[in-house]
This record gives structure tokens, C-alpha cells and sequence, in this order.
């Protein structure tokens, strides 16, 4: 996932700030350092939910740390962990009482996030996790073996390498992984540095060796193992084309479409008017610079087999038979929508009829399984055949 940015990234980015500065001694800790400690794992749960656990974790192991702190002092550093923790939060929900979006945010932080985190049972979360585990070992095995021998080195040398914050750290994320039960590869982000933690046990172990010739050997098998991730994906991440290797990472996901239908919608539109996108690629309103009409910028909610669905599509039509959109984009894709045997079909059968009734087509990008995309910005040919996959621009009558 290096050249993606997934929210597990940031939740690992803050969660370390916060975790590394809480793995000095009890001397070395000022309350001020605690404080930003807490801060930082906070913003690690506004990230993603999952940023709870190394939350938790840090707590558990301050309490720890400062276990033979008088009660009261213990009390206090407690104290100023918890509500710098809870600081970015309070802020948060500040902000957005303040815009009159708080009962928004509860709907999908908390009531919707509850059906979404336990709509798999465990014998799908099981098989999602047999399947994906291989995958995300695949790319970096190497390291995976670094990390199990430098497990059991900690084990085995307790004394020296001190193994209770990296183990401690390898519970957290695995919890946090495992949150939801989705095991989706770049889940797995969040389990890399309690991973690197113990191949650098393994490393530190071999470094340490008597002789020069087999600190030698072990540090070259140490940094050849860690160049193998990026070497297996040489083409993808040197010499591929951006195009070429978007095509090789998300597949069927048509962003470098997206970047040209924005294209034509920001020359044949103005700045006030608004777009509503039939489909799961909210960059068409970034690159577009034009706003939606809708809060649904992706369709995914509204196609899972869960209580909240058709609430939602219902809202969705509401919202855009409201505002009206200028143009419309219809996105036909599978990974664009995802649609289950079970999902409802309401949406469907509604934009149907709307645009039918209120939209001409003025724009075309077909995209065959094999072969070029082919573009029609604008479509000057009513009678042009779809593609399986393709987009539809309308403009409104």
C-alpha cells in the first residue's frame, strides 16, 4: 500500500507519536509529555474507531510504567493522559455542534459504524482473514520471518530486550485488525510496527554477535529481507506509467477516467452549479471543483445488506430532487457499487425514471473489459453502444 493513504495510515502515524513518548523512564516524563501522549492517541481514534485499542494499550502500560508512584501522583498522570485523550474528541463534537451536524455524525460514527462493525459473523471473518493473511505475508515475508525469530529471542532473553511493550503493542494491533472482522490487506498497516519491532529484535540479536564476518552476513540477509518488498514491486513503483500502474493496483476502479469526465464537467459547467454522481467516485466533485447535492458521495452504505439502507436511499432522493443537480453522473462499474443479491433496489429503480424524465445525455466514456477507453466529451452520437462498464454524463433539460 505505499502509494496509497488509507485512514489506518494516519491512525499508525499517531498512534506512534503517542506510543513513543511514553517509552521513556518514569523520571524522564513530565506531565507535559503525558499530555501530548494522550493528544496524540486520541487523534489516533478520530482517525479510524480502531485507534481505540493502542489508546487502551498506551493507558495500560502508563499504568504500568507508574505503578510504583505514590496513589496520588499516580491518580494525576492518569488524569491528564485520559483528557488530553479525550481533548481531540471534545473538540470534534465542538465543531460540529457548532455547524449543526452533530446528530449527522452520531448517525454515522456510531449508529451506522455498529451495523457496518458487526454485519460479518466470525466464520466470514475466518475465511475473509485465511484469505487476505496470505496475501499481506506474500508481499513482505522476509520480514515476517525477521519478526517471528526476533519473538522468540525476546522470549528467550527477557532480560535484555525487555519483550512486555512489543508484545503488548502486538496485542493491540491484532485487535485493532481484527475490529469489524473485515481483514482488508491495508487493515494490516496498523500491525506493521510491532512487526518491525521484533524483526529489529532479530536484528539487534545478530548485530550483537562476536564475530565480524557473521554480523556481516546477518546485516546483509537483514537489509536485502527489507529491500525485497519494494524490489518485488520494482515495476510498479519505478517504471510504470501513472496510468499503467493505476491500472495495476485498483483494477477496475476507473480513476484516471474520473480526472477527464471532471474535466468536461468543469468547462461546460459554472462554479454555483451543483453534481450529483451516481456511483462511488467522489473525485469527479474534487477534480470538478463543483459540489454534490447529496451527503451520499459514495454508494457503498446504501448497497450492504444492513437496517439502515433503504433510510438511506430514501434520503439520497429526497436530497436531490431538492437541490436539482445541473449534471449527472452515472458511474456503472462493479467495484463502483458493489450491489448484493440482497441490497435494495430502490435507487435504481428511481434514477431510472428521473433521468428519464428530467436529463438528456451529453457525455460517454466507455470502458471495455480489454482495450482502450474510449471518450465521447461531448457524445454527439444518441445511438453509440455501452460498453459492460462505461459513464454517462446528463445535463439537465
Amino acid at each position: 500500500m505505499g502509494l496509497a493513504a488509507h485512514a489506518t495510515h494516519f491512525v499508525v502515524l499517531f498512534a506512534l507519536a503517542g506510543l513513543v513518548m511514553l517509552l521513556g523512564d518514569t523520571s524522564s516524563s513530565s506531565l507535559a509529555t503525558i499530555f501530548i501522549s494522550g493528544l496524540f492517541l486520541g487523534v489516533a481514534v478520530l482517525m479510524k474507531q480502531p485507534g481505540i485499542m493502542f489508546l487502551i494499550f498506551g493507558f495500560f502500560w502508563l499504568l504500568y510504567r507508574e505503578r510504583k508512584q505514590p496513589l496520588l501522583r499516580l491518580l494525576s498522570i492518569l488524569a491528564v493522559f485520559t483528557l488530553a485523550a479525550l481533548l481531540s474528541l471534545i473538540v470534534a463534537t465542538g465543531v460540529l455542534w457548532f455547524a449543526g451536524s452533530l446528530e449527522n455524525c452520531w448517525f454515522w460514527c456510531v449508529q451506522y459504524a455498529r451495523v457496518y462493525g458487526t454485519s460479518i459473523s466470525i466464520k466470514e471473518g475466518w475465511d475473509l482473514f485465511l484469505s487476505n493473511i496470505r496475501v499481506v505475508i506474500e508481499q513482505s515475508w522476509p520480514i515476517w520471518l525477521w519478526s517471528g525469530a526476533g519473538l522468540v529471542i525476546a522470549l528467550a532473553k527477557p532480560g535484555k530486550f525487555r519483550p512486555l511493550f512489543p508484545i503488548g503493542l502486538t496485542i493491540a494491533s491484532a485487535l485493532a485488525v481484527s475490529m469489524g472482522l473485515y481483514f482488508r490487506p491495508h487493515y494490516f498497516v496498523m500491525f506493521l510496527p510491532a512487526l518491525s519491532l521484533f524483526a529489529g529484535v532479530a536484528a539487534a540479536y545478530a548485530a550483537a554477535t562476536q564475530h565480524v564476518i557473521t554480523r556481516l552476513l546477518a546485516f546483509s540477509i537483514f537489509a536485502i529481507s527489507m529491500a525485497f518488498s519494494v524490489a518485488k514491486r520494482a515495476e510498479y513503483f519505478f517504471r510504470m506509467p501513472p496510468v499503467a500502474a493505476c491500472r495495476f493496483r485498483y483494477g477496475e476502479n476507473r480513476f484516471p477516467e474520473a480526472i477527464k469526465v471532471a474535466d468536461f464537467l468543469r468547462e461546460n459547467s459554472r462554479p454555483d452549479e451543483r453534481l450529483l454522481v451516481l456511483g462511488s467516485e467522489p473525485e469527479i466533485y474534487f477534480y470538478s471543483g463543483r459540489q454534490s447535492t447529496t451527503r451520499f458521495i459514495y454508494m457503498y452504505p446504501m448497497m450492504e445488506p444492513q437496517r439502515f439502507a433503504l433510510q438511506m436511499q430514501r434520503q439520497m432522493i429526497e436530497e436531490v430532487e431538492k437541490n436539482r443537480p445541473s449534471f449527472v453522473v452515472w458511474v456503472w462499474t462493479p467495484m463502483s457499487w458493489l450491489v448484493a443479491a440482497s441490497s435494495e433496489r430502490l435507487l435504481f429503480q428511481w434514477a431510472d425514471q428521473y433521468l428519464k424524465d428530467n436529463y438528456r445525455p451529453v457525455g460517454l466514456v466507455n470502458m471495455p473489459p480489454h482495450g482502450q477507453t474510449e471518450y465521447y466529451l461531448p457524445m454527439e452520437n444518441a445511438e453509440l453502444q455501452l460498453a459492460e462498464n462505461f459513464i454517462i454524463i446528463f445535463q439537465r433539460r
